[in-house]
């Protein structure tokens, strides 16, 4: 349409149109140009714009109802010509395109007063604003099609910017849900098999062990639980992301260190985490779950270490590794393994059946720990038809990922035989009192994460000690009557410091 066209229809609208047209476009200019007056870099902005901005977690919610409302009163007002029910659309869209300006300006100031800053802010942000500027094009459009200069025109333009009002609060409300709960908050809880269907990354849980490193295994699970929802690329509060290492290492707009490696006391983390819960610089912030005494423990050990990211626990020397910290890593292993026993589907039915073909074929015993399958199956051999050997072991095999408790005293096994029980990577307590087993053969125990051991009576030597000290996860074990002698059995009591060495049963 020619600029004059356009300027004689403006002018030929009545002057309630007219007013409306001029704040419609006051207000939409107002919302594109608010980014400007302050950039989103992280610096905290005043105490009251704080106090302010804080309404949007209040009023976001009304444009997102009255929006989603509005093509539901139009479908109901069209279909069966009710025109009451399709004043009410109007009305609602009004309220919808007012909340909709409020909590956009709510939200930039939040944003610049909380120190907000990433990318998932900004485009939380502009879908935000786009909506509030859809919804009142939508309301301008609405008022115009019966009775504007281009009523065509505007019974077009109604529902297209009406679908993308909804279209971006959608957007808006899923990139503001990732700001609190964090990235995946949606589809975190759906099983793997969707996941995998989806093409949605599955993240597992790495198993804590004496093995793991403990930055991956123990330290980066506490940050990314407390800390990664605010201190990410995508959102870093306070010029802080925690996403990495590095950036850890980095810091943020503090002059203070995030981390001091080797020094708990001056690393800005730890001074945060462990301050009255009345303090604003409380992290995580108040109205957020504290971290537990044993996190706090953990971070201030790790930190002291010098923040090492590729040792594990079974590389520390004895003083590294104090008895309060073995303690709380080893609840952690308990609450590891119990989320599941390898990731192997568990099959109560075919296990069941299984354990009762071995008691048929070898009079081996075996049962469940508890009705919950991730403890896993217990295995005796009291009264077992011969001598327990290789090929016993073997036929465990299929069931060896469960196998939680093994007993089998007296086992008899020729060299190489004893190499399976590597792959029983589940197995917390091995009894091997009375057995028949080359001294060597102990190697294969180094890989598993025992509790505890039973060799009481089974013939060994001191070479054994060089075996049984790299078994670190041992809190119990028997090695009386064995032919170890005195001092080695001290050398190893001092080789291991958290177990108990016991010489009789």
């Amino acid at each position: 349409m020619p600029s004059s066209n356009v300027h004689n229809s403006f002018k030929n609208l009545p002057t309630r149109h007219r007013a409306f047209v001029f704040a419609a476009m006051a207000v939409i200019a107002f919302l594109c140009l608010l980014p400007l007056t302050a950039e989103l870099d992280g610096e905290e902005g005043p105490a009251l714009l704080a106090f302010f901005g804080r309404f949007h977690i209040v009023v976001l919610h009304l444009p997102i109802a009255w929006l989603l409302l509005v093509p539901l009163l139009e479908i109901v007002a069209w279909k069966w010509k009710l025109d009451n029910i399709r004043a009410v659309a109007g009305i609602v869209l009004l309220l919808a395109a007012l909340s909709a300006v409020v909590a956009a300006t709510l939200g930039f100031s939040l944003a610049v007063a909380d120190a907000y800053a990433g990318s998932t802010v900004t485009a939380h942000m502009w879908f935000g604003i786009a909506t509030a500027c859809f919804a009142i094009i939508a309301l301008l459009a609405r008022e115009l099609r019966e009775s504007g200069p281009t009523p065509l025109l505007a019974k077009q333009a109604y529902p297209v910017m009406l679908a993308a009002s909804l279209v971006t609060v959608t957007l808006g409300g899923h990139l503001g849900g990732s700001l609190v709960q964090g990235e995946g908050y949606l589809t975190a809880r759906l099983p793997d098999s969707i996941k995998q269907a989806l093409n949605i990354p599955t993240q597992e849980a790495l198993a804590i062990d004496y093995d793991a490193e403990i930055y991956a295994a123990i330290i980066e699970p506490i940050l990314k639980e407390s800390c990664h929802s605010c201190h990410n690329d995508q959102k870093y509060k306070g010029k802080f992301s925690m996403s990495s290492y590095a950036s850890l290492l980095q810091g943020g707009k503090s002059d203070e260190a995030a981390i001091e490696p080797g020094d708990h006391e001056r690393s800005g983390i730890y001074r945060r985490v462990v301050l009255d819960n009345s303090d604003d610089d409380i992290m995580p912030p108040a109205e957020n779950t504290p971290l537990a005494e044993s996190e706090i423990a953990l971070l201030a050990w790790w930190i002291d270490l010098g923040t090492p990211t590729d040792r594990a626990i079974n590389d520390l020397e004895t003083e590294e590794f104090p008895q309060q910290i073995a303690n709380i890593v080893d609840d952690l292993m308990d609450l590891s393994s119990d989320l599941s026993p390898t990731g192997v589907a568990y099959d109560p039915e075919a296990i069941a059946a299984y354990a009762e073909s071995l008691k048929s074929d070898f009079g081996l015993d075996v049962y469940p720990l508890s009705q919950n399958p991730s403890d896993g199956l217990r295995v005796e051999s009291l009264n077992i038809t011969r001598p327990f050997d290789g090929e016993i072991l073997q036929a465990l095999m299929p069931i060896s990922a469960y196998i939680r408790s093994l007993d089998i005293g007296e086992a008899q096994f020729e060299a190489g035989d004893f190499a399976a029980i590597a792959d029983f990577t589940y197995l917390d307590r091995l009894v091997l009192d009375n057995a028949s087993l080359a001294v060597g053969e102990l190697k294969f125990l180094t890989e598993l994460e025992l509790r505890s051991l039973n060799l009481y009576s089974t013939p060994l030597d001191d070479e054994a000690t060089e075996h049984l000290a790299q078994i670190r996860s041992l809190r119990n074990l028997y090695i009386g009557e064995t032919g170890i002698s005195a001092h080695k059995i001290e050398s190893l009591a001092s080789a291991l410091p958290r177990c108990q060495i016991l010489l009789s049963i």
